[in-house]
């Protein structure tokens, strides 16, 4: 069965992150203007041993803070990340049961 995604806030198609922290967030990759923009702050950032890159981030793009609990792969292929509205912890990095967020994936194409 083929599926049409047809993309929303919950589940984008495309996100742009810049180096400075802003990102844009577009429901449709072809949207010429994002659905929403702001700015994450990168609270604390480490490295586990396999060369993943950890971070937690918050930012006030939306109504209140969002904070994020975030890994992103050795190959900076794959981001991995837990979204709530409470600051999160080592200990709420439960991607199969996130009770305090929205765990979501992406993949670079």
């Amino acid at each position: 069965m083929e599926y049409e995604y047809k993309g929303d806030m919950g589940h984008p198609q495309k996100i742009v992150i810049l180096p400075d922290g802003r990102f844009e967030i577009y429901n449709k990759a072809t949207y010429d203007t994002p659905s929403v923009a702001g700015r994450a702050i990168i609270m604390e950032r480490w490295v586990d041993l396999q060369g993943n890159i950890w971070y937690k981030s918050r930012t006030e793009s939306y109504n209140a803070p969002q904070y994020e609990l975030g890994k992103i792969s050795d190959s900076g292929n794959t981001r991995e990340i837990i979204v709530s509205g409470l600051d999160l912890t080592m200990e709420d990095w439960k991607p199969d049961n996130p009770k305090k967020g929205v765990y979501g994936i992406y993949h670079r194409l």
